[in-house]
């Protein structure tokens, strides 16, 4: 088992973009007046709901900053702290990482004294 020795790193934002839907249709605003008369002329939302939907997801790869070691290990402490039964495997299988990447976070956490195992040692 392992325990959460400071809880200073648990409070942040996970990285939500700020988004603002004027911007992101300012820079497209032909296909935005060309999805919104291709929706009305078939009575249908699906061309307009599509252009917003494909330039919101344009505009969150663009604006999400990349993953640092420091997020990794923040995102590790919050499930450790959520789920304290959680295995390496389980943890690197919701991050989308290796077990080795979360074998290393670990231990830089351990080295950190963010967290501290707790039970027999198994060498």
């Amino acid at each position: 088992m392992t325990k959460i020795n400071s809880t200073e790193n648990l409070n942040f934002i996970w990285g939500v973009a700020d988004l603002r839907v004027e911007n992101m249709v300012y820079h497209r605003q032909q296909d935005y007046y060309t999805a919104i008369e291709e929706s009305s002329s078939r009575g249908d939302c699906t061309p307009f709901v599509e252009f917003m939907l494909e330039t919101i997801h344009k505009e969150i790869l663009i604006t999400t900053p990349k993953t640092t070691p420091k997020d990794t290990q923040r995102k590790i402490l919050v499930l450790m702290q959520s789920e304290p039964t959680l295995t390496r495997k389980e943890l690197a299988e919701k991050l989308e990482l290796t077990v080795y990447r979360i074998k290393y976070h670990i231990k830089e956490l351990n080295k950190q004294k963010k967290i501290q195992y707790i039970g027999s040692s198994k060498k």
